[in-house]
């Protein structure tokens, strides 16, 4: 990182030019304008690494996508659990306070960290925020979170996906029905014993005693069960 203001100025003129940001004159100051988001998540980041207690004030002050992107990369390159649970805590704190879609992004934030990392109490971090967060995101934010949680094994990310499957919008339904199945094995092994529990309850009943929740269920496992048979082989799933 930059040491001094001329050597500040060397960064920002050789950025300028490789076109990775914009500098224009702000009073006696120098402003820049990041031309990609991600370049301006990732130099972020790096920003993140020379001063570590600046995320905070990231947290704090926005919750951008840059911020968002800049935040992952940093904990998840920096590895250390337990700045990464301070930092999970400290997000799902700020989702508490929102009540748009940003709410959401910055819990499915938190869960990639908590996941890159390996921070094991993230469902008790994120228990009490989670729920509400979910609920007052639009679907095209939810349909953005579960394509974000794709490829994450952890339990707690079936879980949730698993209530997404449960969700009022098609889209939503169907996205996170599309991100269970393409969990294969780590898929079946958190959701096997749920999926079973559906099954039996259904088969304990008649047809027209089924409540509108298993009617619900089923058909979903109609949508997941085929699928997942050409990735996982297992007799349960015949």
């Amino acid at each position: 990182a930059p040491t001094s203001a001329s050597e500040l100025r060397m960064v920002i003129e050789g950025a300028a030019r490789l076109d990775l940001v914009q500098a224009f004159s702000a009073g006696d100051d120098t402003g820049i304008r990041f031309n990609h988001a991600i370049s301006q998540a990732y130099l972020t980041s790096r920003f993140l690494q020379a001063v570590p207690d600046a995320w905070q004030t990231l947290v704090e002050r926005t919750a951008s996508p840059e911020m968002r992107e800049s935040i992952l990369m940093w904990a998840a390159r920096a590895g250390d659990r337990e700045t990464a649970q301070v930092v999970c805590e400290a997000l799902v704190e700020r989702a508490r306070d929102l009540t748009d879609d940003r709410g959401l992004a910055l819990v499915v934030t938190a869960a990639e960290i908590a996941s890159s990392v390996g921070v094991p109490d993230f469902p008790e971090i994120v228990q009490d925020v989670e729920e509400a967060a979910w609920a007052r995101a639009t679907p095209r934010a939810k349909v953005a979170a579960v394509k974000r949680l794709e490829g994450r094994s952890e339990e707690w990310v079936f879980a949730r996906l698993y209530e997404a499957t449960r969700d009022r919008n098609y889209r939503v339904r169907w996205s996170a029905s599309g991100t269970i199945v393409a969990g294969g094995l780590d898929a079946f092994a958190a959701l096997g014993h749920t999926f079973a529990k559906v099954l039996s309850n259904a088969e304990s009943l008649s047809p027209d005693q089924w409540s509108m929740e298993t009617e619900h269920d089923l058909a979903v496992l109609g949508w997941i069960l085929p699928a997942l048979s050409g990735r996982v082989q297992d007799d349960r799933l015949e």
